[in-house]
């Protein structure tokens, strides 16, 4: 009787260390999850323990807008934002409206303390894309497939004032933000 016991004890914990105890959340390289449509794409460090969102046609339409504008930066070395007295206000403006979609779920009660950057593309009209979230927290965990996708299209709300740049008129800009 005894035997049976020390052989099933390995075999418990080989079970244990295959089968993840969180079943919701990748614990490889990439998940993907579909909702009306429209992919969410979850890739996870494992070296880090981040966890990287983005959303399928959101990702499409900023490549688009990079194979078609030359970003900003390439353009003039540095962007020469048209309001540049501002700038620094409207980022913390995206910043704040960012964890206000973020804290819309009764489960997130504090974001900023699990998402830890997020990167956005400037169009030249002003439109901004959010084309990829930085999570300590896996995110399946805290929002529903349609709240995560309300999340990226809200922040995408947001409306950069027009100009932009002081120049060149056409173009595009992307900015890592940090929480």
């Amino acid at each position: 009787m005894m035997k049976k016991h020390i052989f099933i004890l390995p075999l418990l914990l080989l079970l244990l260390s295959i089968y993840p105890a969180s079943p919701i959340c990748a614990q490889g390289n990439t998940r993907t999850e579909t909702y009306n449509g429209r992919t969410i794409k979850e890739r996870f460090h494992p070296r880090y323990k981040f966890y990287y969102y983005s959303i399928g046609d959101i990702s499409e339409k900023a490549g688009r807008i990079e194979q078609t504008k030359t970003e900003f930066e390439i353009a003039t070395k540095k962007p020469l934002w048209a309001a540049k007295e501002k700038v620094y206000g409207i980022f913390d403006d995206i910043k704040i409206h960012t964890l206000q979609c973020l804290a819309r779920n009764d489960n997130s009660n504090y974001p900023h303390q699990f998402i830890m950057e997020f990167d956005v593309l400037i169009n030249d009209n002003g439109d901004v894309y959010c084309t990829n979230i930085v999570s300590k927290k896996c995110l399946f965990d805290v929002y529903s497939n349609e709240e995560l996708l309300w999340v990226f299209d809200e922040i995408g709300k947001f409306k950069f004032p027009t100009p932009v740049v002081t120049e060149p008129e056409k173009g595009y800009q992307k900015v890592t933000l940090y929480f």
